[in-house]
């Protein structure tokens, strides 16, 4: 341990300081383990700030993790226990702010573990700061342990990599280990491509998956790389693995053909297992297989209606509401989703009970020429989907009156505010024997004539037609 210390302190004389410029700013914060605030009164070190992070705090194992501490005040050193048995000395350039990557630890076991910080000033004094993190994923880390082949630029030397970051900790033919900047190594990642395929193809599932998993680590936006550790982790029938690959493959190239060809065998799989387990009244495990198959393709609007209709029999009509919904983001103008929730057009769309706009726009004239222009204009603006306004409303209008509801229009109306002209669309609504009007406002600039949706109708109408 004292040796790996040693090579990553001389690498950081002789590197930049840029290897370790990593900032926690730029992770999830909900994936760090994190302490901040001044130092107490008690304590033997008096910093007006002090704040101590390790990321990720969640760290899979044979994953290296981060450390960083940034104060106030310069201090002399600060050394890094784990679980009280191992020290790691934090390396800065100017005192203040102090970071180092820990290496994986190979007798870290699956659990809660402890960084105790220990921050020593000027004169010798000490204060610490104590973060926990877990490790998992222990059992399978021989899965992912697979190194793959790197090339260094400068000597051309072959060289095994176990682990990458800002950084490659690769081991040589000798068997030695060090810490290798990332400019200034060739990724052969062809050859690493064939060896993964190689061993697709001779069965050996888990190597593959270790192969792939370098490519990833890599590149974590290689959909190919995705794509076929997804096919790898099907043939080992770990489902959870599969659906995360599928969905990163589908998310960086939603048109890959073999990720969509096999999303949907998979996802129709589900949904027959689903319809089969209802059949024999297993009801929730029937919503376990919905839930996956509309997990891979939360575009199927059979899926997600079967899904309702399950929830729904089960007298669970909130998530029966939630699925149905659902399919309205798929298709606005479902029919059959619109009948299963008995609510109108406008509710539906915006979740929850809009509140009906019972302000009349009182106009004692017809519009000017002038006036008419601006309502052409908003009618021939298009929603953010690419629909004319004067098409969308039409289509909204049609759709109202599918569904039984009486509906009168009055058309459209303008008045000025401030500088803005608004341009209304009022028609009403036929409810429980009385009219309520529903009013669509949009904001013209009368100087560069953009269109803007004024009330929330006019928003609902933008966004989601």
């Amino acid at each position: 341990m004292k040796k790996l210390v040693l090579v990553l302190f001389l690498l950081l004389i002789v590197c930049s300081s840029s290897i370790f410029a990593l900032t926690f700013k730029e992770f999830d914060p909900t994936g760090v383990s994190y302490k901040a605030g001044p130092t107490g009164p008690s304590e033997e070190l008096s910093i007006p700030w002090v704040e101590a992070v390790l990321y990720p705090k969640n760290v899979e194992a044979g994953k290296d993790f981060f450390v960083e501490v940034n104060l106030a005040s310069p201090v002399r050193e600060i050394v890094a226990e784990l679980d009280s048995k191992k020290s790691f000395h934090l390396f800065s350039q100017d005192k203040t702010n102090w970071n180092i990557v820990i290496a994986s630890q190979d007798d870290l076991s699956d659990g809660l573990h402890f960084l105790k910080v220990n921050i020593v000033g000027k004169r010798g004094k000490k204060i610490t700061r104590t973060l926990a993190f877990r490790v998992k994923g222990k059992d399978n880390y021989a899965r992912e342990s697979y190194s793959f082949p790197l090339e260094l630029k400068e000597s051309g030397e072959k060289v095994e990599a176990l682990h990458k970051q800002t950084f490659y900790w690769v081991k040589n033919k000798n068997g030695k280990k060090s810490w290798v900047e990332e400019s200034k190594v060739e990724i052969p990642k062809r050859e690493i491509f064939v060896k993964a395929y190689q061993s697709y193809l001779n069965k050996d599932y888990d190597k593959a998956i270790g192969y792939y998993n370098g490519i990833v680590m890599l590149d974590p936006n290689d959909a190919d790389a995705h794509y076929w550790l997804a096919k790898s982790f099907d043939r080992v029938s770990d489902s959870v693995e599969v659906t995360k690959h599928l969905k990163e493959t589908l998310r960086i190239d939603p048109s890959h053909d073999g990720a969509n060809w096999l999303a949907g065998r998979i996802a129709r799989s589900h949904y027959r297992k689903g319809r089969a387990l209802r059949k024999m009244g297993k009801s929730a495990d029937a919503i376990a297989s919905y839930n996956k198959a509309v997990e891979l393709r939360p575009a199927s609007i059979s899926y997600w209606m079967e899904l309702g209709s399950t929830y729904q029999r089960m007298g669970k009509r909130d998530a029966a509401v939630s699925s149905w919904k659902q399919v309205l983001l798929v298709d606005p103008d479902n029919k059959n989703a619109h009948a299963f929730l008995h609510t109108d057009y406008y509710k539906l769309l915006a979740g929850e009970e809009v509140a009906v706009e019972r302000k009349q726009v009182v106009v004692n004239k017809k519009p000017s020429r002038g006036e008419k222009e601006y309502i052409e204009v908003v009618k021939a603006s298009r929603t953010s989907k690419g629909t004319l306004i004067s098409s969308a409303l039409k289509s909204v209008v049609s759709m109202t009156r599918s569904l039984g509801t009486k509906i009168y229009e009055d058309g459209w109306k303008t008045r000025l505010s401030g500088k803005n002209l608004l341009v209304t669309y009022i028609c009403k609504q036929e409810r429980l024997g009385k009219l309520e009007p529903e009013i669509f406002t949009f904001k013209v600039d009368l100087d560069n004539r953009k269109v803007e949706p004024h009330n929330k109708n006019a928003r609902l109408l933008i966004h989601r037609w």
